[in-house]
């Protein structure tokens, strides 16, 4: 259950320079489950912009390195930012939108990865503030998938 102990003490693993990224894969698994299990609770514990930026930066550190970290990292970004604006600015703002565009490129043949980096950028994308334009001005478009 997601309570502001369990998200300090996952915000440890994250922000942690030495972690294992076996370990930051495990948060990430254990944040989406949180945010599947009730969203709305789970948001209001992990929406603190520090924590937010615990989770970019982990996605930045440990994720081109480790397919699980980005599968899972990018599953906990949608999670985020869905019918969440705050959240969305504050990921927007330390640079998510480059680095799931980068992922993509990275994992280009995970099926499991690149629905995870559609469905983040979409989140991204619907809520108000810069990500659909920055989206849109790094081709971004051109890597989701066709109907």
């Amino acid at each position: 259950e997601a309570s502001a102990e369990a998200v300090a003490t996952c915000a440890r693993v994250l922000e942690g320079v030495d972690s294992d990224p076996w370990d930051v894969a495990e948060v990430f698994e254990k944040l989406r489950e949180w945010l599947r299990r009730d969203i709305v609770h789970a948001q209001r514990h992990l929406s603190e912009p520090w924590f937010q930026a615990s989770i970019a930066r982990a996605l930045k550190h440990h994720a081109r390195g480790n397919l699980e970290v980005a599968r899972h990292g990018l599953g906990v970004l949608a999670g985020c930012c869905q019918k969440n604006d705050e959240n969305a600015a504050i990921l927007v703002h330390f640079g998510i939108v480059q680095e799931v565009l980068q992922l993509m490129d990275t994992y280009r043949n995970d099926t499991t990865l690149q629905d995870n980096a559609c469905v983040a950028l979409w989140r991204l994308a619907e809520r108000r503030g810069p990500a659909a334009e920055q989206i849109e001005e790094a081709d971004g478009l051109e890597r989701m998938p066709e109907e």
